[in-house]
């Protein structure tokens, strides 16, 4: 069943997939929200298939699978958020 709901979420299961590190309780039933995940061969069909012989880790091992989550994350990032973190940690490390 979760796998299920891994590929309702995002649309295939990561081949590399390791387990489901964390689960939302927020609707009526549980859901993945975040992937454990192998970092050699994963990602995308199509970003396998670039690296097919090149075994090149990818630097993520945890996945955000919740599209609400993705969503918010992605308007955090899109207003500068990850730039001002570095920046900070630039600032005092």
């Amino acid at each position: 069943q979760e796998l299920t709901m891994i590929e309702d979420q995002l649309g295939y299961v990561p081949p590399n997939l390791l387990s489901v590190a964390a689960h939302s309780s927020v609707l009526p039933t549980p859901h993945p929200t975040a992937l454990l995940v192998y970092p050699l061969g994963g990602g995308s069909k199509r970003r396998r298939a670039r690296a097919e012989q090149d075994l090149t880790p990818f630097p993520t091992i945890y996945w955000l699978s919740c599209p609400a989550l993705r969503s918010a994350i992605s308007r955090l990032e899109y207003r500068g958020l990850v730039e001002e973190l570095e920046a900070r940690l630039g600032r005092d490390p």
